[in-house]
């Protein structure tokens, strides 16, 4: 029995479960079709959607790229503007802005005070011509009493030309007379600087003289001479006509040579009007010279190497930027005096070693020192190469001469034994310049250079030799 009632439950039970799957299978169908047809009016909604945002989009992009097209053309502006401006990148667009407006006022000033010049200069031009046609009358109603007036000064006064050239002449004259003023008088007190004692000594002028400054062909610095020193030492000048074999220096120009040019006398024509000399130059050109073109004079120096055993003469003190890169290296610099002074000479020795540009030479004090070639003369020639060759080319450099010394002589320093007299001016070659009698001492200068105080007992007089 319990089982039968078993089996009927059961199939109850399932028959129950089968309604119940159908009821669920009916609800997941409707469910299923709820489902379907809301996700067509979803997709239908999408569509719609969709189409309304793609135009809101393009519209967007549109107006984008036309803010972009502005944007970028305002920053070209920008540009463009700044680069006219001169904006710097540590400046402002403000700062800019007021630079620009300052120097916009600053070319307005200008522009305005430009125009008021050219308002003046208008003005003025005007003036000037209206001047200019007032002179032009004026000229022309004068230009006849000027005639007249030249005409009449003409009879009075004489040839205008030659009223001229005197005129010029007196002129000339004057301006030379101008020159020959001296500066100090008799009586002005002045001191005079001893380069030996190092102090300034209180001088008197006592007397004012003319000094003529000369220089002989081929020296270096002119020598100062009075007017008696020249009457005396050129009281034998040759005059003209001179002979054959002599030499003339040009003093006027002519298109075959300058001022100055030298030539030897090959013929003498005087027997017409004027003296005439047929002359050979240097050059070996051959011409004619008037004689009143030229003056006698001495034959040309001839310059040569010097060497061993010439007497040779310091005409220059040596600098290190006028010797070769060599001697610059070799030689001490400064140069003192203690290796030679201006004038000085010496006589040139063997070398312990060859030395280009460089000479060894030895001076009076028995000092041998390296003199640049570039900065030496030669005095006089060897005799040879023996002792007796070095004396005679010493000894020609300059003869003693034992006369007073006087103002302007040419004196040298052979001592140093008086108080005066330092020890290395032995040796040192100059022109007297004053004398105190007192203290018998004198100045001794050579060219421009500081004088030297030194004893009378320590000079003496020098004259070169000529050959």
């Amino acid at each position: 029995m319990s089982k039968h009632m078993t089996i009927i439950n059961l199939a109850c039970t399932i028959t129950k479960l089968r309604k119940w799957g159908e009821a669920w299978k009916h609800s997941a169908e409707s469910a299923q079709a709820a489902t379907a047809q809301m996700h067509q009016a979803h997709e239908a909604k999408m569509v719609e959607h969709r189409a309304a945002f793609g135009a809101r989009t393009e519209a967007d992009a549109q107006l984008i790229t036309k803010l972009r097209n502005m944007v970028r053309e305002q920053s070209n502006s920008a540009k463009e503007a700044g680069e006219m401006l001169g904006w710097t990148a540590n400046e402002s667009a403000n700062q800019a802005v007021e630079r620009v407006v300052k120097e916009r006022d600053g070319l307005l000033t200008q522009v305005q005070d430009m125009r008021a010049e050219m308002q003046r200069l208008s003005a003025q031009l005007d003036w000037e011509r209206a001047e200019i046609k007032r002179l032009q009358w004026e000229n022309l109603t004068m230009h006849k009493d000027a005639e007249d007036g030249y005409a009449e000064a003409i009879k009075v006064l004489g040839d205008p030309i030659a009223l001229s050239k005197e005129r010029d002449a007196l002129r000339a004259e004057v301006d030379f007379l101008k020159t020959l003023r001296p500066k100090y008088k008799v009586g002005d007190k002045l001191e005079s600087y001893s380069k030996s004692m190092g102090l300034a000594i209180p001088v008197t002028v006592v007397g004012v003289r003319t000094v003529y400054d000369c220089q002989t062909d081929g020296a270096e610095y002119p020598v100062g001479h009075s007017e008696d020193e020249l009457k005396e030492r050129y009281e034998q000048t040759p005059k003209h006509p001179v002979k054959v074999g002599e030499w003339v220096r040009r003093l006027v120009p002519s298109p075959a040579c300058d001022v100055g040019t030298v030539a030897k006398v090959v013929h003498v024509d005087d027997d017409t009007s004027e003296i005439e000399y047929d002359v050979k130059r240097i050059d070996g050109q051959h011409g004619v010279w008037f004689a009143k073109n030229c003056e006698p004079c001495d034959p040309p120096i001839v310059k040569r190497e010097p060497t061993i055993g010439d007497t040779v003469r310091l005409v220059k003190i040596p600098i290190m930027g006028a010797v070769s890169p060599e001697l610059q290296r070799v030689l001490e610099w400064p140069w003192i005096e203690r290796w030679g002074t201006l004038n000085q000479t010496a006589l040139v020795v063997e070398p312990a070693y060859q030395l280009e540009g460089a000479l060894s030479v030895c001076l009076r004090t028995n000092v041998h020192v390296r003199w640049p070639v570039c900065c030496i003369e030669v005095v006089s020639e060897a005799n040879h190469d023996t002792e007796a060759g070095k004396a005679v080319a010493e000894s020609a450099v300059s003869e003693t001469v034992a006369e007073e010394i006087k103002v302007w002589d040419v004196v040298e320093v052979y001592q140093a034994t008086g108080k005066h007299t330092a020890q290395n001016d032995v040796g040192f070659i100059g022109t007297v310049g004053t004398i105190h009698l007192a203290d018998r001492v004198a100045h001794v200068r050579s060219g421009l250079g500081m004088p030297h105080m030194v004893d009378l007992c320590d000079v003496r007089k020098v004259r070169k030799v000529t050959t």
